[in-house]
This record gives structure tokens, C-alpha cells and sequence, in this order.
């Protein structure tokens, strides 16, 4: 246990001085899962879990997955074709370049930038000292994206599913332990 430690690895990140970051083991794990393995359900499922911790580092992760999620269930199609495996070398490549989020100060300017359809939801959560800093000063501290099932209205349901994904910023963004 580390006491009054700049710097905490806790569930997958590293969170620093006003930064989060992916834990490098995790980066490693993504970008070098075998190929092999990835052509059998237990593989695919095991590296797409993996990726759950990328979820708040990479933007439309969700909808990225989407054709390799449907080879998981019982009734998709198992056979990887060539598309896959490009989207799987795609992740693995954007998986090595990840940037690190900004955590935002205690008072700071918030914004939710987001976007939904009848199918699923999506957005940004941003911040910057001052509310009339240029667009150049914004910085992400997650994304967040997801499908609704079954298909649902989507102005409530976009506040609903944003502002619960992000209410952790809301109440730990002083202390940042604990997320």
C-alpha cells in the first residue's frame, strides 16, 4: 500500500497529477494478445474484455467492436474475415497511441459534448479553466458510448446515460482516488 503517493495505479489506470492514463500491463496485454488465440470465442471474448478498460481512452470504441461483439453470441457468425482483421489490427495500433485524459481542476468549466439516435448514445466529457478559454484550451477526460436495447427515445435518454457514466467527475474530481 502506498501512502501519500504523487501518483496511483487503481483499476486499470494511472492517475497522476491532473492525469489518467492506461496502465502499461494492460496496453502490452491488447496490443500483443495472439492472433491464434482470437480465432476461438474464448480468445475474442477475453481480448474484448481486456478492452473495457480502454473504454474512456478511445473514442466510439463501442461502435468499433460492434462487428466483433455479434461473432461472441451464440447465433453470429464465428468465421473472422478480412474486415475483422483489420479492425483488430486497427485497435491494436490505436491501443499503443493512447493519450492521456486531463482530469479536471475543482472549479473548472464542464462540457458535455453529446450526440444520440434511436440506436445508441454517445459523447464527450471535457473541461477548461475558465468558461470563455478558446476551444484550443478544452481538455477530454473520457468518452463514453453504448447502444440502447431495445430502441428507446433519445433526448432523456442521452442526458440519462451521459450524466450517469460521468457523475464520478462530479464527485471525485478534487481527491481523484477513487473511480
Amino acid at each position: 500500500m502506498k501512502i501519500s503517493s504523487p501518483i496511483i495505479e487503481f483499476l486499470g489506470a494511472v492517475i497522476g497529477p491532473s492525469t489518467i492514463k492506461l496502465q502499461a500491463h494492460i496496453i502490452t496485454k491488447v496490443a500483443n494478445f495472439k492472433d491464434q488465440e482470437l480465432i476461438t470465442t474464448k480468445g475474442l471474448r477475453s481480448w474484448l474484455g481486456l478492452l473495457n478498460y480502454c473504454r474512456s481512452y478511445i473514442p466510439n470504441l463501442g461502435r468499433l467492436l460492434g462487428p466483433l461483439y455479434s461473432k461472441t453470441s451464440p447465433n453470429g457468425e464465428k468465421k473472422m474475415n478480412s474486415h475483422d482483421w483489420a479492425l483488430i489490427h486497427k485497435i491494436k495500433k490505436m491501443i499503443t497511441d493512447l493519450p492521456d485524459l486531463a482530469i479536471p481542476p475543482e472549479k473548472c468549466y464542464i462540457i458535455l459534448e453529446t450526440d444520440g439516435c434511436m440506436e445508441g448514445w454517445g459523447g464527450i466529457c471535457k473541461w477548461k479553466s475558465q468558461k470563455y478559454d478558446p476551444k484550443s484550451e478544452e481538455k477530454i477526460c473520457a468518452y463514453a458510448s453504448d447502444k440502447y436495447s431495445p430502441i428507446q427515445s433519445t433526448c432523456m435518454n442521452l442526458c440519462i446515460n451521459c450524466g450517469l457514466d460521468w457523475t464520478v467527475f462530479a464527485t471525485c474530481v478534487s481527491t481523484y482516488l477513487f473511480f
